[in-house]
């Protein structure tokens, strides 16, 4: 039976102080202070856009209290450690919010902030399953709006404010070194750059796909070898394939190289660009960017990917845009 390590922190805070009527402490948290980070129990990172837990510094079995909620302050982090699976919670109470963050089976998250009383923060719920799109919701009643996007990296795609805003920051309690809002910001400044370029030629993926379900061992082999050493780029383009369109070979020779090239330390934005360079969905939601450049650097390698010209103008009302991205949406994103 494998041993269980359990180890709890609870501290208590005071002295909140407040800016426009909301708590600082709230709105913007010291994320170097908060318990997670203080612990170092776990190892928190961002793979393949999927927030994980990879390691627990756990050596026994053991459980430590400090204080009891005092004013309006509270905050408990708990570890559990059955083999190589991690659980983690981790709660934080103020005048302000009522914040749980859950971490289960090392890659399952669920995070839920609840405002209190008068505050102006709105409510705010993220869901990240095993193989499931992540999922945001802000807001309450007819106010509430839900984003749904293939990775944290997409959603920053998607929905910029609300995942900087909003997510962010209360991610970066886990850890506070992320620098979740640059490393996003970076990853699009990289993948505009590569828009620009006039040299991008589309990787022959049909022919390569092919081969992965060829009657030809050697033929399966080459074609593995060779999407293995594109790296992050066939990841991309191999975990948004349409599977429905592949055979149990193909489906089953795709799903090893995905395996193999899942990162094994945290994103940093040049990987991020490198595997989002293949996934149309990404450069699609590009095309939501409030800058004029990026809109138009996205739309010109689209129409290069697809090898045709796309309907996409960077200079329409944002009304006209948006249904143009809806059309290309239903042509493009199904390979």
């Amino acid at each position: 039976m494998p041993r269980t390590h359990t180890l709890v922190l609870a501290l208590a805070l005071t002295g909140v102080a407040t800016i426009d009527g909301a708590s600082a402490r709230a709105q913007t948290p010291e994320p170097g202070g908060r318990l997670p980070a203080q612990t170092g129990w776990v190892r928190f990172e961002v793979l393949a856009g999927r927030v994980t837990a990879t390691r627990a510094r756990c050596g026994q079995n053991r459980s430590v209290a400090t204080g009891e909620a005092v004013g309006d302050v509270r905050e408990v982090f708990s570890v559990d450690v059955v083999g190589a699976a991690i659980t983690a919670h981790y709660e934080w109470c103020d005048a302000e919010q009522d914040l749980i963050v859950d971490v289960t089976g090392n890659d399952q998250l669920e995070i839920r902030r609840e405002p209190r009383g008068d505050s102006k923060l709105p409510a705010l719920r993220f869901t990240q399953r095993h193989g499931q799109p992540v999922v945001l919701d802000v807001g309450d009643g007819p106010e509430r709006r839900q984003w749904s996007a293939a990775s944290l990296w997409h959603l920053a795609l998607v929905e910029p404010n609300a995942t900087r805003q909003g997510l962010f920051p209360i991610l970066e309690t886990l850890r506070h070194d992320w620098g979740l809002a640059q490393t996003a910001d970076r990853a699009i400044a990289e993948l505009a750059r590569q828009a620009e370029s006039s040299t991008y030629s589309p990787p022959d993926w049909n022919a390569h796909l092919d081969e992965l379900g060829s009657g030809s061992f050697a033929q399966r082999r080459s074609a593995t070898v060779r999407l293995t050493g594109m790296g992050p780029q066939a990841l991309g383009y191999l975990t948004g394939a349409d599977a429905s369109r592949l055979d149990a070979e193909q489906r089953q020779n795709v799903e090893r190289i995905i395996e193999r090239l899942q990162p094994r330390v945290g994103d940093a934005p040049e990987w991020i660009a490198a595997w989002l360079s293949e996934d149309r969905a990404a450069w699609l939601s590009l095309l939501h960017s409030d800058d004029a450049a990026i809109r138009k650097a996205a739309a010109a390698h689209l129409a290069r990917m697809s090898g045709r010209t796309i309907e996409f103008d960077p200079l329409a009302s944002e009304d006209v845009r948006r249904a143009q991205i809806t059309r290309l949406r239903s042509r493009l994103v199904a390979r």
